[in-house]
């Protein structure tokens, strides 16, 4: 991978967080509403995409901080 790659890895892994958590508190939102609305079914799958997309944020935001090291140690000529 050349310079210019990790410095693009890095940008994508430092700012996809934001939307996938702008995404989870949507579908949290959304299963709010089904579930006042009684459909149990759809509440849960909204609940269950809201944790994935936190645990994507989080793959996301571990990715940046490997990549900063990467390109740190890079730098250094390690």
């Amino acid at each position: 991978m050349t310079p210019t790659d990790h410095i693009l890895l890095l940008a994508v892994c430092a700012l996809a967080p934001k939307p996938c958590l702008d995404c989870a508190r949507l579908y949290i939102e959304t299963g709010v509403s089904e579930a006042a609305g009684g459909h149990r079914f759809r509440a849960r799958i909204c609940v269950c995409l809201y944790y994935l997309h936190h645990a994507l944020a989080i793959l996301l935001a571990a990715g940046a901080l490997f990549e900063t090291a990467h390109a740190i140690v890079m730098a250094i000529g390690l």
